[in-house]
């Protein structure tokens, strides 16, 4: 007979903490236990996703597409043969829309000579870098 009193060692492998996803991602679980997994899962916003293992690391297919832009939580539950869970989890944000970039100067049709300063606003969930220069 086996006494088993530690539960499962679990790790989220990828995605890191604040990472920017989009599109179809897989996350990866690394999941051990010294008298058998009996189960490990993901968890996306709480919804859970049954994992397939390649060996080593627990894989799990996503596709942020279905998800809103902005943060989501993933997380991992691994239960071993006698019950005990353990779980972990990472906070990422989810970026599948484009920026949208609206040119308020010059406007449509306008035909300006010379140097011209252009006016310009963008919108995204996590818009990085926008910056508004001069064309001639």
């Amino acid at each position: 007979m086996t006494v088993d009193n530690s539960v499962p060692r679990l790790a989220i492998s990828w995605p890191f903490q604040s990472e920017v996803l989009e599109g179809l991602i897989t996350v990866e679980v690394h999941a051990t236990d010294g008298a058998g997994l009996a189960r490990v899962s993901v968890l996306v916003d709480g919804s859970e996703r049954p994992c397939d293992s390649d060996g080593a690391e627990w894989l799990c297919s996503i596709d942020t597409s279905g998800l809103e832009d902005g943060e989501h939580v993933i997380g991992a539950l691994a239960r071993d043969i006698a019950g005990r869970t353990a779980t972990a989890e990472v906070t990422v944000r989810v970026d599948n829309g484009p920026p949208v970039l609206t040119v308020s100067f010059p406007r449509l049709n306008d035909y300006p000579c010379g140097t011209v300063s252009v006016e310009a606003s963008a919108q995204d969930a996590f818009l990085q870098r926008f910056q508004s220069g001069i064309a001639t």
